[in-house]
């Protein structure tokens, strides 16, 4: 059965198809690109906010997304004028803990990375901490804006699922899923908050 994937991240690092080129099986679809979109993220925070030192990641080293983005941060922060706070966790089991016990100032914007089980209590836990301490977080997911990002940016669903409708026509026209290349998202947008931004000043 031939599948299409809408955005899914790390694809070759997860083994779900051997080469972007081709897949090897019956996939194809749209690499979200998070990994080294990272990259660019630093270099948005450091335009937004010039006076940021300090960038604070979740890495949960069972999730290969998550691990790959915070070695990025590694290697591009310092050359950006950066330090990294990594936060290695697994799933939401004393995230709180972690957070009340940073001392005040020592971090000046969170940075997020894909990582579906700490997503899922982001909005419980960490935007209301963030908000509470005036600590910007910047997003991979247009989506998180409405729990509280400052800012994000990557490939938006809708323009991802335009995109893969062109593969999806493609298999319907006969072509091998193996023989379609993946693609990464042809259109970014750095998206924005202006309500989040004014409340954090």
């Amino acid at each position: 059965l031939p599948v299409v994937f809408l955005s899914v991240s790390a694809v070759v690092d997860r083994g779900i198809v051997a080469d972007m080129l081709s897949s090897g099986n019956n996939f194809t679809g749209i690499e979200t690109n998070d990994t080294q979109l990272t990259e660019k993220r630093l270099e948005l925070i450091t335009r937004m906010m010039p006076e940021a030192e300090t960038v604070m990641m979740f890495r949960d080293a069972t999730i290969t997304p998550s691990v790959r983005s915070a070695e990025v941060a590694q290697a591009i922060a310092p050359d950006l004028g950066l330090s990294l706070q990594i936060i290695d966790e697994t799933g939401l089991a004393g995230i709180d803990v972690v957070l009340d016990a940073l001392e005040p100032g020592v971090v000046d914007v969170i940075l997020l990375s894909p990582n579906a089980p700490l997503m899922q209590g982001v909005a419980d836990i960490i935007y209301p901490w963030a908000a509470a301490q005036k600590i910007p977080i910047f997003g991979y997911d247009r989506s998180q804006l409405a729990d509280g990002a400052a800012a994000t940016y990557a490939g938006g669903r809708y323009l991802n699922g335009r995109q893969a409708a062109r593969l999806v026509q493609k298999v319907l026209d006969g072509t091998s899923p193996a023989e379609i290349p993946i693609e990464t998202p042809r259109e970014l947008e750095f998206v924005l908050n202006q309500t989040v931004v004014e409340q954090i000043g």
